[in-house]
């Protein structure tokens, strides 16, 4: 079940028709340009550098209740869903194969999902047949050591990587060889970690020369997915790995050797040697104000702090950068008869707080008071279409998606208000803090109406002015947006950690964060997911695996054998913002959901 037994001479095959149990192989860079840098450098290093498999294990295990309306000819899915729109598309296209509005697809308050619920189950489908066949509702639970057994797994990476530097410690070039584990067969996005994460592995570093190729690889295991970060964690352990591993053998501080590589915020934008190109970034001042709020230069003090009760104290420096958001979506706004306005969201919130920040967003653009908001997701027979949740899209896509909605909504409700006022459009201005259309009257005296009227106007049985047909027909907005080019979020993490020289136990005992993720639309629930992220990573790092034996007996199927972190394994966290707003979207955000699982392991791993 491993990479390391699928890629050696004469292994099994997996399936007879992929040769070396390779799926795939793709590649990034110049390979000749690499070679010649190699040639002349002073000093190569050279590691290999393991992701191991782990388990999303949400709070909630995967739950599906089924039910057929034979009346209709329709069927009727609740799920633990984070696509129900996808799960849709996919069940009436592949499965029932009937039109997509036979199929109706529910989901409520979803407790985590990580990238493990994105794909459609074979559960959701066995409800339905079921419930279809006998006439009943039918519901399946996951209990928790299915779930081990049954859920997609994530990371599970071999990498072979080379580093060529010059003997002042400037990077020449990087050669990386990946074996990415696929599982048995592909799945809902299996590939997309290896090919999406391998292009963030120049990292923050000006690297002139690069070459990438990475192999898809099957083997008798689970089917793998996108887990938080998909890829970029990999890719950024592999990068910041080499770099320590740089700085050791040329006797290098890991500060200076990352000065000495980082691209200037002059390089922007910089397209790297595997050709991503990165639009805006400070990435020495990130690591700077990283530095000063871990008091780095006060680390002899707190390790001679933890020498005295028999500790040994060590640190870590990650720099990280990622790509997130993707695809386009559709946000949709809509007024009542009364004022009140709800919103029909395309994107899916299991946890990140949407229902607290579109609201927000709204209010601020239109000036609705936040208790007039309604906030609708997950419905299929309600949302006309969506992407879901995946890739820290939700504030890029959606909110800017959102914004055009407020927009359309302000425009179309300037026709209604220069008609009731008597004004041409032109000469009134929307003011969202007093959520009213402005300008001055035919005597000068400055006229103003109310957005609440302007959208009651629409609905009424007889306004005061006649309104045309087009505009007598209740307000509303639908925006869209697509997330071409994405944004680059990216920062700094530092890690320490305590180890028993007896027992070799770990201890994390301090982490600080500074992390660029442009325009922050709600701090606190930004905070929120960079502790998330944080747990995951330091789970990773220090406490999970899924193994099997060598009979392919499922040995971690339970959280009896299954290390999950618990908050007494952590320390308070230090985190500060740096934003360096991204003008690849209106918002100027960039993702922030998954930053912690990114930037946080290579400091764990270089502090131990």
């Amino acid at each position: 079940p491993t990479v390391e037994a699928a890629i050696a001479p004469d292994a099994p095959l997996v399936w007879p028709d992929a040769a070396g149990n390779r799926c795939f192989q793709h590649q990034l860079g110049d390979a000749a340009a690499t070679a010649a840098a190699f040639d002349g450098a002073h000093t190569v290093v050279r590691a290999r550098v393991r992701s191991q498999r782990v388990a999303g294990n949400p709070l909630e295990p995967r739950t599906c209740l089924g039910q057929f309306h034979p009346g209709e000819g329709r069927w009727q899915l609740t799920s633990s869903t984070a696509n129900p729109h996808r799960i849709r598309l996919l069940l009436a296209e592949h499965i029932f194969r009937v039109p997509a509005h036979r199929i109706q697809v529910q989901a409520g308050d979803v407790g985590g999902g990580f990238g493990t619920k994105g794909g459609l189950y074979p559960e959701e489908i066995l409800v339905l047949w079921a419930a279809q066949r006998v006439g009943r509702p039918v519901k399946w639970v996951c209990d928790r050591s299915e779930a081990f057994l049954s859920d997609f797994n994530g990371r599970d990476q071999l990498a072979d990587a080379e580093m060529a530097l010059d003997a002042d410690g400037r990077v020449r070039a990087l050669r990386v060889v990946l074996h990415h584990n696929l599982g048995c067969q592909l799945g809902p996005s299996t590939a997309h970690p290896p090919l999406v994460g391998a292009r963030m592995l120049s990292g923050v570093y000006a690297i002139p020369a690069m070459h990438v190729e990475i192999n898809g690889v099957f083997t008798h295991s689970r089917t793998l997915t996108t887990y938080r970060g998909a890829g970029r964690p990999e890719s950024t352990l592999v990068v910041e790995r080499m770099m320590d591993l740089a700085a050791d053998a040329l006797g290098l501080d890991a500060v200076a050797i990352r000065r000495r590589n980082l691209i200037a915020p002059a390089q922007m934008p910089y397209r790297t040697a595997i050709g991503e190109t990165y639009d805006c970034g400070e990435f020495e001042a990130a690591m700077d104000q990283a530095l000063q709020l871990a008091d780095w230069q006060g680390f002899s003090r707190r390790r001679a702090e933890s020498a005295a009760r028999g500790k040994l104290r060590g640190r870590g420096l990650s720099c990280y950068i990622e790509v997130c958001a993707t695809i386009s979506e559709r946000m949709e706004l809509r007024f009542d008869a009364t004022g009140g306005v709800t919103i029909l969201a395309g994107t899916f919130s299991y946890g990140q707080g949407h229902e607290t920040a579109y609201p927000q967003m709204v209010h601020s653009w239109l000036g609705v008071p936040i208790e007039r908001i309604r906030f609708l997701q997950g419905d299929t027979e309600k949302i006309a279409n969506g992407r879901g949740s995946f890739g820290s899209r939700s504030m890029t896509v959606g909110g800017s998606a959102l914004q055009a909605a407020c927009r359309q909504i302000v425009d179309r409700g300037r026709q209604v208000a220069a008609i009731l006022l008597g004004l041409p459009e032109d000469a009134l201005q929307f003011d969202p803090a007093a959520s009213a259309y402005q300008g001055q009257g035919s005597s000068g005296a400055p006229v103003s109406i109310t957005l609440d009227r302007v959208a009651r106007a629409t609905y009424a049985w007889g306004a005061p002015k006649p309104l045309p047909a087009a505009l007598w027909n209740g307000l509303e907005g639908v925006g869209h947006f697509s997330a071409t080019p994405q944004n680059y979020p990216n920062g700094c993490y530092i890690a320490e950690v305590e180890v028993d020289p007896d027992t070799g136990e770990v201890a994390l005992v301090d982490v600080t964060a500074v992390d660029d993720v442009g325009h922050a639309i709600n701090p606190l629930l930004l905070e929120g997911q960079i502790h998330g992220g944080i747990a995951q990573a330091a789970g990773q790092v220090l406490k999970e695996a899924v193994l099997h034996g060598d009979d392919g007996q499922l040995l971690t199927g339970s959280f009896t054998d299954y290390a999950m972190p618990r908050a007494a394994d952590f320390p308070r966290f230090r985190l500060a913002l740096r934003p360096v707003p991204t003008k690849t979207n209106p918002l100027g955000v960039k993702g922030g959901a998954e930053t912690g699982t990114v930037g946080l392991p290579p400091a764990i791993v270089s502090a131990i």
